[in-house]
């Protein structure tokens, strides 16, 4: 995730992917983002944002500052527990 700060006003329609929003203002208008705005948002979105080259915006202009770049954390799956018990098979041995 990246932290951004909005620099001038604008509307957002990917704004179901914003999170953690801090506004500068006490207006809650959805998909409306205020100069000062604080978000965080994916790579895909922050890049979209910020005007960079291969995922232009239709004002062509940066409309966000990065403020803080999280990295993401690796999701590691739980490895299965291994048996506490020894595995004491039971052979019969033949008798003599």
């Amino acid at each position: 995730m990246i932290k951004v700060k909005a620099l001038e006003n604008f509307w957002c329609g990917r704004f179901n992917e914003i999170k953690n929003i801090v506004r500068a203002t006490s207006t809650d208008e959805e998909k409306h983002l205020i100069k000062g705005d604080v978000f965080e948002c994916n790579n895909d979105l922050a890049t979209y944002l910020l005007n960079e080259e291969g995922n232009k915006n239709p004002v062509n202009r940066a409309l966000v500052e990065v403020i803080e770049i999280k990295p993401e954390l690796e999701v590691k799956k739980p490895e299965p527990i291994k048996s506490l018990k020894k595995n004491n098979s039971t052979k019969k041995v033949a008798k003599k």
